[in-house]
Order: C-alpha cells, then structure tokens, then sequence
C-alpha cells in the first residue's frame, strides 16, 4: 500500500540517494523532498488529471448571498468546497444524466440557472484524493516520477538527470491518465453547438446526450 515514505523512498532511488528509514530521518534530501510535497505537491499533481480514486459526487444548493448580475446573466450561483481541485461535471440529476452544458466554472464558484446541482469533482480531501494510499499504481508511479524531477537539481545538481527525469515523468503521467480513462464508465458525447442550432436549442440548463458510447 503506498504512503509518503515510500513515495520518497522510489524518488530517492531515482536519485541515486539512499533510502529514508522515517520521515523524521533528518537528511538535506528528506527537508528537499518536504519542502516540494508541503508546497502543494500533491493538489498540484490531482490537478493534472480527473484521477478517478480522487473524484466525488456532491448535491449542490444555490447560495443566495451572491449578486447574481455579475455572473453575465445565469441567476444562481454554487459555492465551491474548500477540498476542489477541478470539475469533472456538473448535471440537474443525480445520477449525472444528462450532463448540465450551460454553466460557468469561476475560480471559487459554479454559475447556471438551476437552484440545486450534482457536482462530480476531483477532492484533495483526506478521504478522497488526498490519501495516497487509495491511489492507483500508475498515479503513484507519476507521483514518484514527478517529485524526483521536483527534486532533482537540489538533491544531485545534476541539470542532465533532472531533464531525464522531466521526460519520464510526462511519461508516466500519459500512461497514468490513459489507464484512469479506461477505468472510467463509457459516457455519451454532449450534442455540438451546430447540432444544437439545428434543433433549435435555447441553450440553457440541460441538453441531452446522443451518439455513440466513447
């Protein structure tokens, strides 16, 4: 089961580094290493990805304290848990079909026209994408990867090592996100805006999916 020691030790063996026996060890790698993972490392890593080990559904109601006019014209505006990374989809059902197309994602809140939503977003709470030992092995293999690229220069200073490191941890990062997206159910592709014109579509709230499964 992976956890943060043994995600700083497979990074320390990228580097050459002998392994850490604890995270109190007190070695200039462990403090290089805590200074990357306490700077945001992990929600910067959930970030790059709609990792499915880290996404959770939430029932939304409208917050009425917000002046809807500055939300170019949509009438209700949802708050943001503090534990969001990015969203994954927002719908008027709970069972997330049809998807909600006509929305605006803002930096601390959603905006449509619908008093109550269901959000599937991915969290960095500790119950959900903040607790590596839910992850995946191919997340845990990016993470590894990207904190001993992170790291690189101030452990070894080696500009040769750290550009080696940067490529294989985009590598393993693709390799992790095409394994996730197979995990994913198959989904239904929302209708363009070109077919929506030809049905005469208003365009706000929800539309119906059709085409084929993807």
């Amino acid at each position: 089961m992976p956890d943060k020691l043994s995600i700083y030790n497979s990074a320390l063996t990228m580097l050459g580094s002998r392994k850490l026996s604890s995270l109190s060890e007190n070695r200039p790698s462990r403090k290089a290493l805590d200074a990357i993972w306490d700077g945001g490392f992990v929600r910067r890593l959930l970030e790059t990805g709609q990792w499915n080990s880290a996404v959770r559904a939430i029932e939304s109601t409208y917050d009425p304290s917000y002046d809807t006019s500055d939300f170019g014209g949509y009438s209700r505006v949802h708050t943001k848990p503090s534990d969001w990374v990015r969203t994954v989809g927002l719908s008027g059902s709970e069972n997330m079909t049809p998807p909600l197309m006509r929305y605006e994602d803002e930096a601390d809140v959603w905006v449509c026209d619908l008093d109550t939503i269901y959000v599937r977003y991915v969290s960095d709470d500790d119950a959900f994408g903040g607790d590596v030992s839910m992850w995946a092995q191919s997340l845990v293999n990016y993470a590894e990867c990207e904190l001993a690229y992170r790291a690189c220069r101030a452990i070894t200073g080696s500009d040769s090592l750290t550009e080696q490191l940067r490529v294989d941890s985009e590598r393993a990062k693709r390799e992790a996100k095409s394994i996730d997206q197979m995990n994913q159910p198959s989904r239904r592709p929302p209708l363009s805006s070109w077919v929506l014109s030809r049905r005469g579509s208003s365009g706000r709230g929800d539309i119906r999916s059709t085409g084929g499964l993807v």
